[in-house]
């Protein structure tokens, strides 16, 4: 039978929950199955005092403090994400490895019995075992602060399952995001441009904008999301777990930011959500390695969008880099060329057809949300652009596209007569279909199928 508390073992639980166990008393352990629940003062520390942050997790009813090794290059720091459960390896009140866990059994509840719960797990139906020591927790995270309390269960809950001698010990209810698949596929490796434009469509429609997102944790350049092939589950995950009145920054009327504590913002120059979505630069610096390589895991692109183009065209020998450029008028006569790479004080991103200048990019509501939005306009001469153009089958160019924190695309609706970080008035969220379908046609137009 599921565990029911009586009354006052609940007002003890209720106690312990409260209790938090600094690092100096733990020692040297092993801790299991503990949720990372962020930074302690978040929203106020800064990257000057990052080595020494304190690091909250919650285990059984106990929040842990602990300092986070900076071995390896925060190594571990880039490795926690908010919310999901870890193995962590503790040695004198400082985590020095930590290893995501998804439990025995993830997936959907279906039935509850006195005795078991039947999950279904992607398609297929599994009988879970429980008895009175079956804990059951909720998960609930949001921007700056995480929750996990004692909970119960019902049918329709997303849970992740751990079990000791095939019995339930613990279950979260956590949230689980449906399986997805992009609409529009590059293929790693392939270093053409067709497969570069193909590849950049990829987190479009399943991915958010927040700023330093794909940077790395330190804020120094690529995060593991920037150089894993495919798109990152944790893109996903975000993506699907936020609605219509997602922010990454909470601000006043003014546009000022209120409230670091409860934003998505990286105020302090370190990115603590670093993993859940992606940037302008993260995005063209993402495209690329998965243009350029074929296995995750090595040096990334990611830098500061400003210079993204030069060093492309310089560094890696990707092609030419060029500030002067005649405005386009029409397709025909124009400087610019499918797939440039435009870099401009702050912002980055690629052009991914014709006529006149377009862009493909992930970038920010003036309210703190998120677009990402295929804009056209012909003013390009208040653009200070930098541009690299590919002549040949290789791609040499590839542009850090600013934020493709990827909501929907509507191509041929949406017009800006300059650059702009203005609400347009657009729904946050377009269906991924009608964007997939109307990026697809523009490629399909200009190079055939993308597939």
């Amino acid at each position: 039978m599921l565990k029911k508390l009586c009354a006052a073992f609940l007002s003890f639980f209720m106690l312990c929950s409260m209790a938090v166990v600094p690092a100096a008393a733990e020692g040297s352990s092993d801790v299991s199955q503990a949720v990372y629940l962020g930074v302690q003062n978040y929203g106020t520390v800064t990257s000057s005092s990052k080595d020494t942050f304190v690091h909250r997790f919650w285990k059984d009813g106990t929040i842990l403090e602990y300092q986070v090794s900076n071995a390896n290059n925060y190594a571990v720091q880039n490795t926690l994400q908010e919310g999901y459960l870890y193995d962590l390896t503790v040695s004198e009140g400082t985590v020095t490895a930590a290893a995501m866990q998804t439990g025995d059994v993830a997936g959907t509840v279906t039935a509850i019995g006195s005795n078991s719960i039947q999950v279904d797990t992607a398609g297929a139906s599994e009988t879970v075992a429980t008895d009175e020591k079956s804990a059951i927790y909720s998960i609930s995270p949001a921007a700056g602060l995480v929750t996990v309390n004692e909970d119960t269960l019902s049918v329709g809950d997303t849970v992740r399952v751990f079990k000791t001698n095939d019995v339930a010990d613990h279950i979260y209810k956590t949230f689980l995001a449906a399986p997805y698949t992009a609409p529009v596929n590059g293929t790693p490796g392939t270093k053409t441009l067709k497969n570069f434009l193909a590849t950049a469509l990829e987190p479009v429609g399943t991915a958010l904008y927040i700023y330093g997102g794909t940077w790395d944790w330190q804020d120094m350049g690529s995060s593991n999301q920037a150089t894993t092939i495919g798109i990152s589950q944790s893109w996903i995950d975000f993506f699907q777990s936020q609605n219509a009145n997602y922010t990454y920054k909470v601000m006043d009327s003014d546009g000022n930011s209120t409230d670091y504590a409860h934003s998505y913002y990286p105020n302090g120059e370190w990115n603590q959500y670093y993993y859940a979505g992606i940037d302008c630069s993260g995005y063209v610096g993402w495209a690329l390695y998965n243009t350029m390589n074929t296995t995750s895991g090595g040096n990334g692109y990611v830098m500061g969008a400003t210079g993204m183009a030069k060093s492309f065209a310089q560094t890696q020998n990707w092609g030419t880099w060029t500030q002067s450029f005649a405005a386009p008028t029409g397709h025909d006569g124009s400087d610019f060329h499918v797939g440039d790479i435009f870099s401009l004080n702050g912002h980055v991103w690629i052009r991914p057809s014709p006529p006149s200048i377009q862009a493909l990019q992930s970038v920010p509501r003036s309210d703190g949300g998120r677009k990402v939005l295929y804009r056209r306009s012909n003013r390009s001469k208040r653009f200070l652009c930098k541009n690299i153009v590919s002549r040949t089958t290789f791609l040499p160019l590839l542009k850090p596209s600013y934020c493709t924190r990827c909501d929907l695309i509507r191509l041929h609706r949406f017009y800006w007569k300059r650059p702009s970080h203005r609400d347009t008035g657009l729904p946050r969220r377009f269906p991924v279909t009608l964007a997939a379908a109307a990026l697809r046609l523009a490629l399909h137009r200009t190079f055939g199928s993308p597939r």
